[in-house]
């Protein structure tokens, strides 16, 4: 393709051209959909979809202000909530997603210079996260052994048939700080009884590594995979076709870890 050619590549064919090349070179879906839902910003504020080598530092400074001023988050789930305005996280990964197509562009000979480099990314601080006391997790723990005690007899409270896996759910919740998701995805094996370790987690996102998992927390991911009914029949190690319902229980399990 001649350099005229690629002067005339519109803003759309630049942006999928980029994820093909991601997707050949071994990106995740997250990563990608990551791209993309920052793409789709940058194409709504550049509506008529120019030529991409068109685009000037100024117009991305304008659509970096329309960002932080103007553009407006709203829910498409099934949980209503107010619209909110794009955090400066968010806005910091729109501008690394964007510098990364813009040297995909150098790279193909598609512009002369990444502009994004040229720009400000917008700081920001780490959030405060507040932790478990000691006594606020062995109360979580302790909550996993008895049922709540019974509305006609306050004086007894029954052994629950799930507190081997509620402990190691909540213990690797804690430890680890995955998702909820992520835990439900947890597959029977990624999980090392005898070494008590959880080897690697592949649905993260960021393809971090290892998440290393000792002490109680290995005992009790031990015992959960030698107990299931299952075994390694179930592909996945906390939630089992009959118990779909587990996944609302992790979700709110979860945000207490949070």
């Amino acid at each position: 393709m001649s350099t005229s050619t690629n002067k005339k590549l519109a803003l759309s064919q630049c942006v999928e051209g980029m994820l093909f090349y991601k997707r050949a070179s071994g990106k995740s879906p997250s990563t990608i959909a990551d791209y993309r839902n920052s793409f789709d910003k940058l194409q709504t504020f550049f509506a008529k979809n120019p030529p991409f080598a068109s685009i000037t530092r100024d117009q991305l400074v304008a659509f970096f202000a329309w960002l932080q001023d103007d553009y407006v988050c709203v829910a498409n789930g099934h949980i209503q909530r107010k619209p909110i305005h794009l955090s400066p996280k968010t806005i910091l990964n729109i501008h690394i997603a964007l510098s990364a197509l813009w040297t995909w562009a150098v790279n193909e000979g598609l512009v002369e210079k990444n502009i994004v480099r040229t720009i400000d990314a917008p700081r920001v601080q780490p959030p405060v996260i507040e932790t478990f006391s000691k006594e606020q997790i062995e109360a979580l723990l302790k909550a996993c052994d008895r049922s709540a005690k019974w509305k006609t007899k306050e004086s007894i409270a029954s052994e629950r048939p799930t507190a081997d896996r509620d402990r190691a759910i909540v213990l690797l919740l804690l430890d680890s700080g995955i998702r909820a998701q992520e835990l439900c995805d947890i597959r029977f094996g990624e999980i090392k009884g005898n070494e008590d370790i959880v080897k690697h987690i592949s649905f993260l996102s960021t393809r971090r590594g290892c998440a290393i998992v000792r002490g109680r927390v290995g005992v009790a991911l031990a015992r959960q995979r030698s107990n299931s009914a299952h075994g390694r029949a179930a592909p996945r190690m906390f939630i089992l076709p009959v118990e779909i319902k587990l996944f609302s229980t992790v979700i709110r399990l979860s945000r207490r870890t949070m």
